[in-house]
């Protein structure tokens, strides 16, 4: 018997039908599907044979019918209706290999003037809900009544609330995790409307959707917030907004010229505007949403992958479309605070993302704890009620307005793009390619920072960073900075320098420094400018020295260079001291010989000028590097490149040291003095 065919029956009355006294019911047979695959077609048609035998066996007056391939429709006593379901789940196989079968049921007691149809539509509601609830049974009652009364007038009633202004565009800010400002706001729909109050998305997007009405609404929230933009606009405030459209709306109706319609209108620039599609649109309507969003791309809207992390096509969709921006699912970020898994999972997920040259943003932020968390695997946005819940757009102007620090100002954005592009685990960025860092810590210590004019500030830092620094005795960034300017001021002006030479040729610099008893080997990248703010990239190679090697020790073995002559003299330019290989040059037979004197006092330099100058320089505090000057050795003029640099202590300089290495001799000069 067909559905037609049962519900006109009841309908017409041609068999007679209590409707007082029974209920009809609808019966889903769930991962049917599943047990057929694995079983074969035919063992399921025995299975769906045995339940038909059943119901007809019990239904009232034999009313029964195969709604769909895996749900029945049938009537039953009103007194059988509660207890009834158990009954047709022990027909089912009980054989776990075989696939797991199972049953959800749902009833509606027939009243006048319902008809048949309409109490098929609830029962199917009812057995509907039972997803959402759990269990195999669920009677339609007024609770329901009330759900399955605001999904009809969602469906009857888009085009009167569209026109009666019940459609609301709430907004939700996102913010840049380097500044904590504002940088975007993402637009989210709200119904209001008269009968029920405030409609929350979940109660009608579904519904719209497979209606094929979801188009309209989403093009009038989007008409909403341009009209907002525009507003706000004239207070001064730009800041870009995003919409989310249905992988439907790319079929439903030309989503892309409908929308350019609508910021013509207000005047919303298209680099103001970002487009959000779930990762699960592209694999449902492949071809057409692909084609969509490269059509948005290709004007200049930037678009983003919802809801990353919630499904199966997520990487796929990510090798065929290139997106601006991952949104990351808040069910993901729930978990990184109690499962390590988790936090590693999601710390490689981020550095990937950046190596596909996109940036991710992170959905849910609900505590100071998780936002640091992000903060540390180099996470370039977030979003959730730790900032703000979605709210009407005049509490986002509120927002927006709210202190100097509210807004991210615009001109900003490509510097923070360029900053956040950089990863946290292994210090590389969308250029470069290769095998992705293995742990949630990285590898090697990585600090980006800030330098404006005179001051540096740390931009962001991963934690084996903050573990170097604790095992350094600084409690934050900002004292080790202020280490470095009080009592090793040359450590710092050497990490200057550094940062200066990678900013003016484009390419890695490195320098050394020991504190403690830690060596340090830091390299430092440029990675973007704006106005006179510079941003560096600094990777720190550390190692502690060995216990048995003493400061003693490794200068020992530093001056016992025989390549190096090494020297060191006081404020007045006198010798204190040099290594063996200095005195061997000179073929001095000790210290004593030099001791208390200076270089005129030796009497080797044909012209001193130029050796007391740069000593001169260099106690002022300025460091000699490559300075080329001729000297006697043995009796032969030979030139030689030397290097000079202040000796501080407790921020004072107190001292010069040096080196020089031998070139050869002087060109023509093959006599002896």
């Amino acid at each position: 018997m067909t559905r037609i065919e049962f519900i006109n029956r009841v309908d017409s009355e041609l068999v007679p039908f209590e409707f007082d006294l029974n209920v009809i019911c609808y019966l889903s047979i769930n991962h049917l599907k599943s047990f057929n695959r694995i079983n074969g077609v035919e063992r399921g048609d025995e299975v769906l044979a045995d339940i038909a035998a059943f119901l007809r066996k019990n239904a009232v007056n034999g009313l029964v019918a195969r709604y769909s391939g895996d749900a029945f429709v049938f009537v039953i006593p009103n007194e059988w209706a509660d207890s009834f379901a158990p009954y047709i789940a022990a027909l089912l196989p009980k054989t776990e290999e075989l696939g797991r079968l199972q049953i959800m049921m749902g009833a509606c007691a027939g009243r006048r003037p319902m008809s048949a149809n309409d109490c098929v539509a609830r029962a199917r509601f009812a057995c509907e809900a039972l997803s959402r609830t759990g269990g195999i049974y669920r009677r339609f009652d007024e609770e329901l009544q009330i759900t399955f009364d605001k999904r009809a007038y969602v469906i009857d009633h888009i085009d009167d609330a569209i026109a009666r202004g019940e459609i609301r565009a709430w907004g939700q800010p996102i913010v840049r995790v380097l500044t904590r400002r504002v940088c975007e706001v993402e637009v989210l729909a709200r119904w209001e409307s008269e009968p029920f109050g405030m409609l929350y998305p979940n109660e009608f997007i579904p519904q719209l959707e497979s209606h094929g009405l979801i188009h309209k609404l989403d093009l009038e929230v989007f008409r909403i917030a341009c009209e907002y933009w525009s507003r706000a606009r004239d207070f001064g405030i730009q800041i870009p907004f995003g919409i989310n459209l249905s992988r439907l709306d790319f079929e439903l109706c030309d989503i892309y010229a409908s929308m350019r319609a609508i910021m013509d209108r207000y005047g919303v620039p298209v680099d103001h505007v970002h487009v959000e599609v779930t990762e699960s649109s592209e694999g449902q309507h492949g071809d057409v949403v692909v084609e969509g969003l490269r059509r948005f791309q290709e004007a200049g809207f930037s678009t983003y992958m919802d809801d990353f992390g919630t499904g199966y096509s997520s990487l796929g969709t990510m090798a065929d479309l290139q997106f601006d921006v991952i949104k990351i699912d808040k069910s993901f970020v729930d978990r990184i605070m109690v499962n390590d898994r988790a936090r590693s999972v999601l710390a490689d997920t981020v550095s990937m993302v950046k190596r596909l040259g996109m940036q991710t943003l992170c959905e849910g932020v609900e505590t100071e704890e998780q936002f640091a968390f992000l903060r540390a695997i180099g996470c370039e946005k977030a979003q959730g009620y730790y900032f703000s819940r979605p709210v009407p757009h005049d509490q986002v102007f509120r927002i927006l307005t709210d202190g100097a620090s509210a807004q991210e100002f615009e001109e900003a954005d490509p510097y923070y793009d360029a900053v956040g592009q950089v990863s946290l685990l292994d210090g590389t960025s969308a250029a470069t390619h290769g095998v992705e860092a293995a742990t949630i810590y990285g590898r090697n210590p990585i600090v980006l920072v800030e330098v404006k004019g005179d001051r540096t500030q740390m931009l962001t830092c991963n934690m084996a960073y903050e573990r170097l620094l604790k095992r350094l005795g600084f409690a934050a960034h900002d004292d080790f900075v202020s280490y470095l300017l009080s009592d090793a001021r040359s450590d710092y002006a050497r990490a200057m320098k550094a940062a200066r030479q990678a900013y003016e040729t484009g390419e890695e610099q490195q320098f050394d420094i020991i504190l403690g008893s830690t060596y340090c080997s830091v390299s430092v990248k440029f990675v973007a400018r704006h106005g006179d703010s510079y941003a560096f990239l600094n990777i720190a190679t550390s190692i502690d020295n060995a216990p048995q090697i003493t400061d003693k020790t490794l200068l020992k073995g530093i001056l016992s260079n025989p390549d190096r002559k090494y020297f060191w003299k006081d404020n007045d330019r006198r010798f204190l001291g040099a290594n063996q290989a200095f005195l061997d040059y000179y073929d001095f037979a000790g210290l004593e010989v030099i001791l208390g004197k200076n270089d005129e006092d030796m009497g080797w330099h044909v012209d001193n000028d130029p050796f007391r100058n740069d000593e001169l320089r260099v106690l002022a505090g300025e460091t000699i590097e490559g300075a080329h000057g001729i000297c006697e050795s043995k009796g032969q003029m030979r030139r030689i490149i030397a290097n000079k640099r202040p000796l501080y202590s407790n921020g004072a300089i107190v001292g010069l040291v040096g080196y020089f290495e031998d070139v050869g001799p002087m060109e023509g000069d093959e006599t002896s003095w």
